[in-house]
């Protein structure tokens, strides 16, 4: 925990840190002559910023978490595994503390509903203190995970530090690119409901300039939609785009002709579902 500190503190830290300190330090990352990432320049200002800013703005900030003679278990991540944790955790014995960026759980195996207009984003949604209300001694806190610090057993976040006696790390992954940059760069992952969000809007964009192209080439090219991935999110966004074009975008856009509207999935392997039988696995198609 942090302790109290005099109110004029922190504003003055904050104040040279973020508008005295150099500009070096809050510059992007950058890509080095050999293709490796500097993190010198961003370092400082991505781990002590927005810790500075809200103390500055609220001297008696702090985790408030109670002390207890109990076990803390600490979680971090609120999807499906820090959830289950959480759920699973005897609160009597055990005082439980939830560190997640959102304050919902998501569930992701329906994202590519949102994506594709099926769903609202809240459908798929669940509130994680809603979710856990019964718990009685269980802490949600809306924060990031800086760093752990595993000899001593405290974790820092971005508020403050906490000790913990068993520790969850759950935090889930990121999309991977497979060192692929222009893929990086313009391609839209589905990993968030933000992310679902996004692409969902770029769709409803895309057919709508679709709406006002009389060229058949340019409209050809518009509306083909490449999918990375063969697995269920890239096989079900596909099926939904599918869906989505003989269903509703017909109706919505009669002036559009869209069996021009081309749906192409990538993948490296030769056959969809490789997780799955071999006898459910299909190979790649034209929709």
């Amino acid at each position: 925990m942090i302790g109290p500190v005099p109110d004029l503190v922190i504003p003055v830290l904050a104040f040279l840190f973020l508008v005295v300190v150099p500009a070096r330090f809050r510059k992007p990352l950058v890509e080095s002559p050999d293709g490796k990432r500097n993190t010198e320049y961003c370092f400082l200002f991505r781990i002590f910023a927005p810790k500075l800013i809200v103390m500055a703005l609220h001297p008696g900030v702090s985790l408030n978490i109670p002390e207890t003679s109990k076990p803390r278990v600490v979680i971090i991540g609120g999807g499906f595994g820090g959830l289950y944790a959480a759920h699973k955790i005897d609160t009597s014995k055990f005082q439980v503390v939830l560190f997640d960026k959102r304050n919902y759980h998501t569930f992701q195996p329906l994202l590519y509903q949102v994506a594709t207009a099926g769903l609202q984003g809240d459908a798929i949604a669940g509130p994680l203190r809603t979710v856990l209300k019964k718990k009685k001694d269980f802490h949600f806190r809306l924060l990031r995970v800086l760093s752990i610090d595993d000899k001593r057993q405290t974790v820092a976040t971005s508020i403050g530090h906490l000790h913990y006696d068993y520790l969850i790390v759950a935090n889930g992954c990121r999309s991977n690119f497979f060192g692929n940059k222009p893929m990086e760069t313009y391609a839209f992952p589905i990993k968030s409901i933000p992310d679902a969000l996004n692409l969902k809007s770029q769709l409803m964009q895309t057919f709508e300039s679709a709406s006002m192209i009389n060229d058949p080439a340019m409209l050809e090219k518009i509306l083909t939609i490449v999918i990375v991935g063969g697995g269920p999110t890239g096989v079900e966004t596909a099926g939904a785009l599918a869906e989505l074009r003989k269903k509703v975008l017909t109706k919505d856009y009669p002036g559009i002709d869209f069996p021009e509207c081309t749906s192409i999935s990538c993948k490296a392997a030769t056959t969809y579902w490789p997780a799955c039988p071999k006898k459910q696995q299909t190979t790649p198609t034209r929709t």
